[in-house]
C-alpha cells in the first residue's frame, strides 16, 4: 500500500514540476519591457565602444589582419553608430511594444555578447 503512495506522490510532483516549468519559462510583459530598457541603456553606452574593436577581431578572423585593420575598422564604425542608434530608439520606445512583442532589432541582443552584430529575424 505506501509503495502505490509513494508512486502516486511522485507520479504528481514530477506533473506539477513540469507543468510550473512551462510557467515560469514564459517571460511576462514587464520582463520584456525591463529587458528591452536595459538594451537600450547598454546599447547606447556601450555601442561605440565594443562594436569598433568587436568588428575589427571578426574581420580579421574571417579574412586576415591586413583587411580587418583597415575594412573591419571602417565596418566597426558603421555598426558602432548602428548600435548606438537601435539604442537610443529602444530606450526611447521602451514602454512600447515595437517590434511586436518587445523583440531585439539587432543580433546579439547586447553588445558585450561575443558574435558579430547583424540585424536580428
Amino acid at each position: 500500500m505506501k509503495l502505490g503512495r509513494w508512486t502516486f506522490a511522485t507520479l504528481l510532483s514530477l506533473a506539477l514540476t513540469g507543468m510550473s516549468t512551462s510557467v515560469w519559462a514564459a517571460e511576462s510583459t514587464a520582463e520584456r519591457i525591463a529587458l528591452k530598457a536595459a538594451r537600450g541603456v547598454d546599447n547606447t553606452v556601450l555601442g561605440m565602444v565594443t562594436e569598433w574593436p568587436k568588428t575589427i577581431y571578426y574581420e580579421s578572423k574571417a579574412h586576415g589582419v591586413p583587411y580587418g585593420a583597415t575594412v573591419g575598422a571602417v565596418q566597426g564604425l558603421g555598426a558602432g553608430m548602428v548600435r548606438t542608434a537601435v539604442g537610443l530608439y529602444e530606450l526611447v520606445t521602451f514602454p512600447f511594444p515595437v517590434p511586436s512583442g518587445y523583440r531585439p532589432i539587432l543580433s546579439p541582443e547586447f553588445s558585450l555578447e561575443p558574435q558579430q552584430t547583424q540585424i536580428a529575424r
